[in-house]
Parts: C-alpha cells; structure tokens; sequence
C-alpha cells in the first residue's frame, strides 16, 4: 500500500478492519464486503492517482458515495 500512501498520505489509508469496518458494511448493516485497503483521496487529482496506480499494480477498486443508502446500494 506504499503507493497510496505516496499520494494520499498514511492517515487516509486505511488497511486495519476496525478502521475499515464502516466502510465496508452498507446503513442497513446489512451488506458488508471486503477489502485490503480503504483509500481516501482529497482531491480530483489524487482520485486519479489512485485510480491509475491501482489499474498499473492490477488491484480492482470500488468506489463509494455516502454509505447512506437503505437499499444496499453503497
């Protein structure tokens, strides 16, 4: 996760499960998924580094809004 912590700082690179845990569970903590890393860009410019960094080490990235959908949709 050296790579993400280059572009988006250590702090907003999230690889523990209690950090990731509401991340990764919808509102109605119903759904849950998995992850290796949550990453949390600032920026349009970081979104895009990440995006590209993630397709060159060949890692699938999900995106999420809010979380606050009732109908599992995050």
């Amino acid at each position: 996760m050296d790579v993400f912590n280059d572009i988006v700082g250590p702090a907003q690179v999230l690889t523990e499960p209690a950090d990731m845990a509401r991340y990764l569970t919808d509102w109605t903590g119903v759904w849950s998924g998995t992850s290796r890393a949550v990453v949390r860009p600032g920026s349009t410019e970081e979104v895009a580094q990440v995006v590209r960094a993630a397709a060159d080490l060949a890692l699938p990235v999900t995106v999420q809004s809010g979380n606050t959908s009732i109908c599992g949709g995050s």
